[in-house]
């Protein structure tokens, strides 16, 4: 779903969700999560349509009349963590220019998240963490620059893995303006916390 909201758009469903949200759990935030196969040119480069423009609009106008704030993960379900300097991270930044540039400084978005549990992706389990760890700082830098008003996040899996230097000597926690974790055991779940908290003083938004 969190990938059909986009091709299937319904703009009057999402609204009535997110108002029952609202108003019967009481969040004041939404993470959406925005696809790598929504826009891609010929050579499977990411590229930003006038569509997706167009939809991410409309849900920044519907979260604002229900004074709700977007967090809006990039390059969802991408395998691709291109080395600095290639054709392929060029085409990654220009899309972060067209994309970020329409909405920086908007304050329906509080935060960017770099990528969705990008520790669970072919690349980490294959064991070079490092080149996806040099990715990410390389993209939180570039949105950092594009948007310095609003914050700088990546959700990763395994909540050690925000802790583990990345070529440059940075850790995910150095570069992140929240600290981003998703737990699959909650049992475990202050354990980790507490590490967390320890480790860095960044918020950690529950």
């Amino acid at each position: 779903p969190w990938a059909e909201m986009w091709s299937e758009w319904d703009g009057p469903q999402i609204e009535r969700e997110l108002r029952l949200a609202r108003d019967q759990l009481g969040i004041n935030m939404v993470r959406v999560l925005l696809p790598d196969s929504l826009s891609r040119d010929g050579r499977g480069n990411p590229v930003v349509g006038e569509r997706v423009l167009n939809r991410m609009r409309q849900l920044a106008q519907i979260a604002g009349d229900l004074d709700l704030r977007l967090m809006v993960a990039l390059f969802d379900f991408s395998e691709a963590f291109p080395a600095a300097g290639t054709q392929a991270e060029a085409a990654q930044l220009a899309y972060l220019r067209t994309l970020i540039g329409n909405f920086a400084g908007d304050e329906r978005i509080v935060a960017w998240d770099i990528h969705n549990e990008p520790d669970h992706y072919e690349l980490w389990r294959a064991g070079r963490a490092p080149e996806v760890l040099d990715w990410l700082g390389r993209m939180a830098d570039e949105v950092r620059r594009l948007a310095p008003n609003q914050l700088v996040t990546v959700g990763m899996a395994q909540y050690q893995h925000l802790l583990a230097a990345g070529p440059d000597g940075r850790r995910v926690v150095d570069y992140s303006d929240v600290v981003s974790v998703h737990i699959y055991n909650a049992a475990d779940a202050a354990r980790q916390l507490d590490e967390l908290r320890r480790a860095t003083g960044k918020p950690i938004p529950l």
